[in-house]
């Protein structure tokens, strides 16, 4: 009996103090909390001993905390955290378009600024900055199919993102056949298509239509294959691409004929490509046919899109993963380039030889970038897998995000980056706010400073767009 009336004298007593700390968040019991704390320290206690002992003798299902009534809002559980972007691709990608708004002109002002102390840097550097011909390979080749297979890793990640969230496979396939005609239409544009300079005169290849050949098909793939079968699509196109080139004869052409007048991506771009085509009316770059290769270029990317998004893989084994395949990849090109024999300079990534004795056999499939040739595909997704593992160790890894400002805010925008440098008159506004400057500056040392100051006019705009979130997509 005793202990009953203990009970009871104490919850009387904790009543208003447990109902007012509940409320101790609206503003209306403050005046109450108050009044509760003038109460004396002895009371205080003696609530705090009958509490203890309600605790020590009723059954467990008695408790001292206040149930809330159950017509009482219950807050809903917090939301997911927004995943966090990947630092490293953001910051390959601003690298990439580096090159595009002027980092090219810089290394040739530096070379040029230094060529009579160091010799080789006229002769080596220079011409990895401008493409090659026809066969070959130079670092300014890599800016485009570097893009394509960043695309492609971005194309697991968002699409697994998409698949998570339940959203339809066909609505999936509608945004991608969007993304990838807006992308046709701008590279159209930025051909001069607004200038009409007539239908049968307008380019319709382009690099951002190519791009968004490249990501539809991919895309297409990856929504309706498992891992096993992007692999064996992708294996696909690569040796089929190289039995089209090898094996199919054109009219007035002989088999095995990969010149440009030659070869069947060429023939059928004159065939079935309307327009003009780029060089001298009988190949184009970005044409139907070698879009094809272009595909396996994003799913390669996919691929390692896939890799990454591995939770059961360590981060160091993904950064060396990469590092693996894209040395296995740029060996595996080198050898197709060379009809599988070892030559001179083989293990030298900088030199692909060209001359016959190289590349005349029948199994050789020569890396170039005109017909983005299956061998190509590989030498830049080696490349670029060697680029991200890179990137990926000292951002993602070692968290020296601050490190990569810089290029994470020029790869936020590629295509505006690429829309602007034929729509925008970048040196004018350079010289504008520049000009006196560069002049002021010794003679020996303007072209350094006037290229620095070119960047950094980009730069500085980027950047206002990237804190202002302004973003060009489709």
């Amino acid at each position: 009996m005793r202990r009953n009336l203990t009970a009871h004298s104490s919850l009387w007593k904790i009543q208003p103090l447990l109902s007012m700390q509940n409320n101790i968040d609206n503003p209306e019991s403050n005046i109450l909390v108050g009044l509760w704390r003038m109460t004396d320290s002895e009371f205080i206690s003696d609530v705090e001993s009958d509490c203890v002992k309600l605790e020590e003798n009723m059954p467990d299902a008695v408790s001292c905390e206040k149930t809330p009534p159950a017509d009482e809002a219950v807050a809903p559980p917090a939301k997911p955290a927004k995943p966090q972007r990947l630092a490293s691709l953001d910051a390959l990608r601003g690298f990439d378009m580096f090159w595009i708004i002027g980092g090219g002109t810089l290394f040739a002002a530096v070379a040029a600024y230094f060529e009579s102390s160091f010799p080789f840097l006229q002769e080596k550097v220079i011409p990895q900055m401008t493409h090659v011909q026809w066969h070959g390979f130079v670092l300014h080749d890599l800016i485009f199919p570097l893009f394509i297979f960043l695309a492609g890793v971005s194309v697991s990640f968002s699409l697994s993102r998409r698949a998570e969230k339940q959203i339809s496979k066909k609505k999936v396939l509608f945004q991608a056949a969007k993304r990838a005609l807006l992308l046709i239409i701008l590279g159209c544009v930025y051909n001069g298509m607004l200038n009409f300079p007539g239908w049968g005169n307008i380019r319709y290849g382009s690099v951002l239509g190519h791009i968004g050949i490249a990501y539809f098909f991919a895309a297409v793939i990856y929504l309706f294959a498992d891992l096993r079968h992007r692999v064996i699509w992708t294996v696909g196109i690569l040796l089929g691409y190289y039995a089209a080139l090898r094996f199919i004869t054109v009219p007035g052409g002989a088999m095995g004929n990969i010149t440009m007048n030659g070869n069947v991506a060429s023939y059928i771009d004159r065939f079935f490509l309307p327009g003009r085509l780029l060089y001298k009316g009988v190949h184009d770059p970005e044409g139907v046919f070698n879009a094809i290769p272009a595909v396996a270029s994003c799913l390669l990317g996919a691929l390692t899109g896939d890799f990454l998004r591995n939770e059961k893989i360590h981060q160091l084994k993904k950064a060396g993963g990469m590092l693996i395949a894209g040395i296995a990849a740029l060996l595996l090109a080198r050898l197709w380039h060379s009809g599988f024999h070892f030559h001179e300079g083989f293990f030298n990534p900088f030199i692909i030889p060209t001359d016959e004795s190289v590349i005349g056999n029948a199994l050789s499939f020569p890396i170039n970038k005109n017909l983005w040739t299956s061998s190509f595909v590989l030498h830049t997704a080696g490349w670029g897998l060697i680029l991200f593992s890179v990137f990926y160790f000292f951002i993602d890894i070692c968290k020296l995000r601050w490190t990569a400002y810089f290029f994470i805010v020029i790869g936020a925008n590629p295509i505006a980056i690429y829309m602007a440098q034929r729509l925008v008159n970048f040196n004018a506004i350079k010289n504008n706010l520049f000009g006196g400057f560069i002049k002021w500056c010794p003679a020996e040392y303007q072209a350094i400073v006037g290229s620095v100051c070119f960047i950094l006019t980009w730069w500085l705009i980027l950047l206002f767009c990237y804190r202002k979130k302004i973003f060009l997509k489709v």
